[in-house]
């Protein structure tokens, strides 16, 4: 799984907290949007991934540059190597006008994320659970 999130301290206590829930996938931490665009498409003469595919993308936008996650969800989308990557976006509004803006440039799950960290951590128990009941591609 690649987790972007620019909190190296907050991205830690989500990649902690879905392994400790008991999701057995392993977890690349990216700070922003340009690393994961590099990572996801390397360019360059020896251009090649350092890591395979993820199953899974999980993009926490607050801290990203304006248009950055909007950006790279166009760039998985449009992909043919990575189009089929399920994407979860955790934003801080859980307005059903920021949850259909996100569903329509192509995400697989919006969740709102709270800012108090033991709220964080219940909405990653919950996160985990769905993730080990969801089908991924390239999982089986």
């Amino acid at each position: 799984m690649y987790l972007v999130d620019s909190d190296h301290a907050r991205a830690g206590q989500v990649a902690a907290g879905l392994q400790r829930n008991g999701l057995a996938l392993d977890v690349a931490l990216y700070p922003d949007d340009r690393h994961l665009i590099a990572a996801l498409f390397p360019e360059g003469p020896s251009a090649r991934r350092s890591v395979g595919l993820p199953l899974l993308i999980l993009v926490d936008i607050s801290g990203l540059a304006a248009g950055g996650a909007e950006a790279v969800l166009s760039r998985i989308r449009t992909d043919e190597t990575t189009r089929h990557v399920p994407v979860i976006i955790l934003a801080p509004a859980d307005t059903a006008a920021a949850a259909r803006r996100w569903y329509d440039l192509g995400c697989n799950a919006f969740i709102a994320k709270p800012a108090d960290s033991v709220a964080l951590e219940g909405v990653v128990r919950k996160l985990a659970e769905f993730l080990a009941m969801m089908a991924i591609p390239g999982s089986e």
